[in-house]
């Protein structure tokens, strides 16, 4: 495993696996190949995409080993980050349960013209961008926190958030 794996702190196991597959210029092709070497589960492609694309966290942890051992990661790390992202949203719902009842409610007194305004356009934007999720999240954080304006270039680089709360324009179509 690289320094550099050993010191960044990873907020979900999709990102550690997109982030080191692509460090070491791997296809999903490639990890599957590497997984049939590394014992007895072999994880294909697609499947291999639905992990990391963050769609899918796999209970077996053998899957969970096999991917590992291909990236040439350590296997505590893969697992205590399936653990983590398999208990979020439990943890979300105990911690911050007001939060989430008032995220339902606030779909639930949109008529379907406001959805489109609001809802269904960020999740158009979040998917047309494909900006990483995770560091999009850290954004919103920000805004919040009243560390970034909605206007502002992040840290990261990614576009303004503005971008993604505003109906679609042109300007939303540049990167």
């Amino acid at each position: 495993m690289s320094d550099e794996t050993k010191e960044k702190s990873w907020n979900s196991l999709s990102e550690l696996l997109r982030d080191r597959r692509c460090s070491l210029g791997l296809t999903h092709r490639q990890i599957e190949s590497r997984t049939a070497g590394s014992g007895p589960v072999v994880v294909n492609r697609g499947a291999y995409g639905r992990i990391e694309g963050n769609f899918w966290n796999p209970k077996n942890p053998n899957v969970l080993i096999a991917i590992a051992r291909a990236l040439q990661l350590d296997e505590k790390l893969v697992l205590e980050l399936s653990e983590r992202t398999r208990n979020a949203p439990m943890v979300l719902n105990k911690e911050y349960g007001r939060v989430l009842q008032l995220m339902q409610a606030m779909v639930s007194v949109m008529d379907k013209a406001e959805q489109a305004l609001t809802i269904r356009t960020l999740d158009q934007k979040i998917g047309l961008f494909q900006e990483p999720i995770h560091q999009l999240a850290r954004n919103f954080v920000d805004l919040w926190k009243g560390d970034l304006r909605v206007d502002e270039v992040p840290r990261n680089g990614l576009r303004p958030l503005i971008h993604y709360l505003r109906p679609f324009c042109d300007e939303d179509m540049k990167p």
